[in-house]
Parts: C-alpha cells; sequence; structure tokens
C-alpha cells in the first residue's frame, strides 16, 4: 500500500485545523478543486517542458543518421565520446541542482534551466569539429542536470502520494513521444538545405528555439509553491497545504503547523504569519496556522517549520545509506543504461534494418508511440492498484524480450552469399517495440516508487539526486553499447541489455522483499525505539522530523 503514517500508542495525536467555519466537505470540494486547477495549470505545461528534455537529448542520434558525423569528420568511437561528455557534467551537477532548487524554487529555476539547455541546443548547429560538439553537449548535460529530479521534487509541493504516481507516469511517458516528435521533426527539418547549413544544424536549431520560447513562457506560469500560485484562491491557497497533511500525513509545503487540540486561539501569532496570501508569507519562513475541530491520529511533533526544515549531516546519511536508496540506485544503474542504449542508437539499428534517409526518422515513430501507449496505461494501473513493484517487473520483462528478439534476428537470417550477416527485418522491428516500451516505463515507474517513499522533503532530494546522478554512471556504458565494429549484429550491445533487463527484474524482487519484512516489522513495534533515542541538543519536533522513512509509524509504498 502507499506509504502512510499509521497510527500509534507511543506518538501523541494532534489537531490539523483549518477555519472553523468550514466543514470536511468543504475542505474535500476546495481540495478537488485545487488538484483540477494543478492539473489543467501545471500538468500540460511540464509534459511539454519533459517531451522537449528528451527531444533535446536525443537529437543528436537522429543528428547522426543525417550526416552530423561525416559532416565533421568524426572517427572511430569519437561520437561515442561525445555522448559521455553530455553525462559526465549530468551527473557531477546532480545533487547541487536539486538543492539549489529548494533554495531558489522551482517556478524560477527550473525555466531557467530549459532557457539554457536551449541555448546549447541551438549553439550545437553551429560546431564544426570533434571539440565543439563536446563543448557544446557538455553545455547541454549541465543544463538539463538538474531538470529530471528537480521536476519531481517541485511536484511533491503540490501532489500527494496517492496522486504523484500517475502525474509522474503521464510526465515521464513524453519520453517515448518525444521519440515519435524527434523522428517526424527530423524527418522534415533534414530536408532543409539553406546557405552553409543542411539537415544536421536544423535539427538542433528548431529544437533549441523551441525550447528557449517554452522555458521564457514556463517562468511566468509555474509557481514555486501552491503558496506563490496566482490560479489559486485565498482559500484555495489555505486548503492546499491544509490537505499536504490531511491526505499525506505529513507537509512538504513550509509555514503550516500542526496546532494541538487544546489551542483555541492563534492570537500570539503575527496577522502576517497567519496568513500565507500577506507579502512576507511569501517571502519569509513563516507559520500558518489553520483550524479545525477533527482530530487527526498523527503525531504533533511532525510538522513542516523552518526550525526542521534543514540538512543536517545525518540527513545526507539516512538519504544516501537507506536501503531503498541503495536499491533503486543499482536499479536506476540498469535502467538508464537501457533507456539510453535504446534512445541514442535506435536510428543506427534502423539502418541495418534496411532503414535509411527520411525513411530512417520516420520508422522511429511507431515504436515511439507504442512506448509512449504502454506508459500511460501501466502508470495509472499502478496507482489505482497501489503497486509500483509489479509493474516495474512486468517491464523489465518486456524490454528482456524486446532486446532478445533483437539479438536473435541478427542470427536468425544466417549469411548471404558473401559471408554477410542477414538481418531478419520483422523479428527485429517487433524488439523494438518491446524493448521500447518496457525501458520507457521502467523509468517513470522506478522514479515515482522512490519519490512515494523518500521522505522527509530534503531526503527525498538527497535520495534523488544521488540516485539519478549515480544510475547515470549507466549512461557512459551506454554510449558505448553499440559500436561500429560490432555492426551489423551488434551482439555485445543486444547481450548487455537483455543481462541488465533481467537483474532489473531481481532488484524489483528484492525491494519488494525487504519493504514487506520492513513493514512488518513496524506493525509488531520493532522499530518503535527510534523515538525515544534523542540526539544530544536535538528537540522531540525536530527528532520526529529527521526521521522521515525511518519513523516507525511510516509504511513503504510497495
Amino acid at each position: 500500500m502507499f506509504s502512510r503514517w499509521n497510527s500509534s500508542p507511543t506518538s501523541t495525536p494532534a489537531t490539523v485545523a483549518y477555519p472553523n467555519n468550514w466543514s470536511r466537505s468543504h475542505l474535500d470540494s476546495l481540495s478537488k478543486n485545487v488538484v483540477r486547477k494543478y492539473d489543467i495549470r501545471i500538468i500540460p505545461l511540464v509534459f511539454l517542458a519533459y517531451t522537449i528534455f528528451w527531444l533535446d537529448r536525443s537529437n543528436i542520434a537522429l543528428a547522426r543518421v543525417n550526416g552530423l558525423e561525416q559532416d565533421l569528420g568524426l572517427q572511430n568511437t569519437q561520437f561515442n565520446a561525445s555522448l559521455a561528455v553530455f553525462f559526465a557534467f549530468y551527473i557531477l551537477l546532480n545533487i547541487p541542482a536539486n538543492i539549489l532548487l529548494r533554495k531558489i524554487g522551482g517556478g524560477t529555476f527550473l525555466p531557467a534551466l530549459m532557457v539554457a539547455w536551449g541555448a546549447a541546443t541551438l549553439c550545437s548547429g553551429f560546431v564544426t569539429n570533434f571539440a565543439g560538439l563536446c563543448v557544446s553537449r557538455a553545455a547541454v548535460g549541465a543544463a538539463e542536470a538538474g531538470f529530471l529530479g528537480g521536476v519531481l521534487l517541485w511536484l511533491g509541493f503540490f501532489y500527494t502520494n496517492d496522486e504523484i504516481v500517475s502525474r509522474i507516469g503521464i510526465l515521464l511517458s513524453s519520453m517515448p513521444l518525444s521519440g515519435s516528435l524527434g523522428g517526424l521533426l527530423a524527418g522534415g527539418l533534414s530536408r532543409i538545405q539553406t546557405g552553409s547549413y543542411s539537415r544536421w544544424p536544423w535539427i538542433f536549431f528548431i529544437e533549441g528555439a523551441l525550447t528557449i520560447v517554452v522555458g521564457i513562457i514556463a517562468y511566468f506560469v509555474m509557481p514555486d509553491t501552491p503558496a506563490t500560485a496566482s490560479f489559486l484562491t485565498g482559500e484555495e491557497k489555505i486548503a492546499a497545504k491544509a490537505r499536504m497533511i490531511l491526505l499525506d500525513h505529513r507537509s512538504f509545503a513550509r509555514r503550516i503547523a500542526f496546532v494541538p487540540t487544546s489551542s483555541s486561539s492563534n492570537s500570539n501569532i503575527p496577522k502576517s504569519r497567519r496568513d500565507s496570501t500577506h507579502p512576507e508569507a511569501a517571502r519569509n519562513d513563516t507559520v500558518t496556522t489553520v483550524r479545525f475541530s477533527t482530530t487527526l491520529d498523527i503525531p504533533a511533533t511532525i510538522i513542516g517549520a523552518s526550525s526542521v526544515d534543514r540538512i543536517h549531516k545525518s540527513t545526507w546519511k539516512r538519504a544516501v545509506l537507506h536501503p531503498i536508496t541503495l536499491f533503486m540506485t543499482v536499479g536506476c544503474f540498469f535502467t538508464v543504461e537501457s533507456i539510453y542504449a535504446y534512445n541514442l542508437f535506435v536510428p543506427t539499428l534502423l539502418v541495418e534494418m534496411g532503414f535509411t534517409g527520411v525513411k530512417n526518422p520516420l520508422m522511429t515513430v511507431p515504436p515511439s508511440l507504442f512506448a509512449f501507449l504502454y506508459t500511460i496505461c501501466i502508470t495509472p494501473y499502478s496507482q489505482r492498484s497501489r503497486r509500483v513493484a509489479l509493474p516495474l517487473m512486468v517491464s523489465a520483462c518486456l524490454a528482456t524480450l524486446g532486446f532478445l528478439f533483437l539479438l536473435i534476428g541478427s542470427f536468425a537470417g544466417g549469411v548471404d552469399g558473401q559471408g554477410k550477416p542477414v538481418i531478419v527485418r520483422p523479428l527485429q522491428y517487433a524488439g523494438t517495440f518491446l524493448a521500447g516500451a518496457g525501458v520507457s516505463a521502467s523509468t517513470p515507474l522506478a522514479m515515482s516508487w522512490l519519490c512515494v517513499n523518500a521522505n522527509p522533503h530534503y531526503v527525498r532530494a538527497i535520495s534523488l539526486g544521488f540516485v539519478i546522478g549515480v544510475g547515470n554512471f549507466a549512461a557512459f556504458l551506454a554510449s558505448y553499447a553499440y559500436i561500429k565494429t560490432s555492426a551489423p549484429r551488434y551482439v555485445e550491445g543486444h547481450s548487455l541489455n537483455i543481462a541488465f533487463n533481467a537483474c532489473l527484474l531481481l532488484v524489483g524482487a528484492a525491494s519488494l522483499w525487504w519493504m514487506r519484512r520492513e513493514n512488518a516489522r513496524r506493525e509488531r513495534g520493532d522499530r518503535d525505539h527510534r523515538l525515544h533515542n534523542l540526539p544530544p541538543g536535538v528537540s522531540r519536533t525536530e527528532h520526529e522530523m529527521f526521521l522521515g522513512w525511518d519513523h516507525p509509524r511510516f509504511r513503504f509504498h510497495m
């Protein structure tokens, strides 16, 4: 079931309160309005941004089959090296970018990243040699570093655990969709021949300019938190914060405090600190007190105030060394290698199948579209069934089967009269459908699994940054998975992806086993001692907040 705070006799119940003239049905009505506005104002724009994110990351693969390698005079594995440079900067800046987002605010930081990588992508069209290509790819990698994990962190201010899985699935389904759009765009843009720039540079020019435009629009549309969302009314802003406690049983939004049942007045709190719409509330670490007469059985000490919402040395340890973080890091390594190997080299594989010229990018569209449809079906199922492990393992099996088809298809046709391998095109093309669907769905499922479990917010930020950063080391491996010397069969690349997706299946099973065992131990009270082991100089309030997913009442979402 979804991660939640369970009742326990060791914690003192408290009241989560909001205005006395509100009924519970009124709050529910406001909450529905809030989520609907989020879905209308936030999700479409972020979906577009994510689509462009994946498009700009993989457009070099389509540029390659449209003359980039020949025009720049790339030799041997220089193209693969340019891919590896991108990931060096992407990995290095992941965690710092996540921390900066928390400091600056997603509504400012994320659009700035878009404009930066859009400019770098646009400039990629002007490169004339290998060194220039490496510099441009490094710039794109540095700018994109904080976007993937940053958006997932930012969504945590708006959506509860019960809501976020399907949204992450929808957003990350943009990855295969970008493959379809990229194929169509490249098919048209590669025909442009103007002046000294023809074919592949226009892929970078047009897509880079589009990214800059969307980034500028996003700056004026994306709020930092619900408190700064111009599309919410004053009542809806209060409800947006209160529901993060009532529904998620913990606060990722600051300026909210749990009020004990005995409290009947907030006169001791300055008005500017009670009203989140007050100008100072948007700038300072203030506390909004909301009142209601219904008591929720949750710890009074779990609060979202600035005194506890900060990084300590122990935060890094509990984030990075937690078993779930380690499981997800290994799983992310396998997932990242497969998804990048597929996205970066599927046009090359299609060339070996006989799809060349304009037909090549167009033939990437059907498998990408199938992967998109599979992803947007499997992630809502994950939310409805409240399961992540099973859909993830099914997707890993699907990807394994797809790469197996690609491998078998390279041998099943034997050799021709000249001793050259004969590729079984139907079998291999079918493999691109299965492999694309499996690897595309694995990413949102794995990321959402970590997001709904990592707690509190800074632990989530560090865990996501660590998982994405370390996991992306696999991208170096993916950059060299399919090299010229192994063409046309690419036995090493296909075998590697078969093995990695089989290992992802095992990681999913191991994670599920550990979570079940840990939840059972907490049900028996085996972890209750953690509530009493207060470090020197730390209040009980801070201690329970810092415990996060180690709290004895926290249950892991499986």
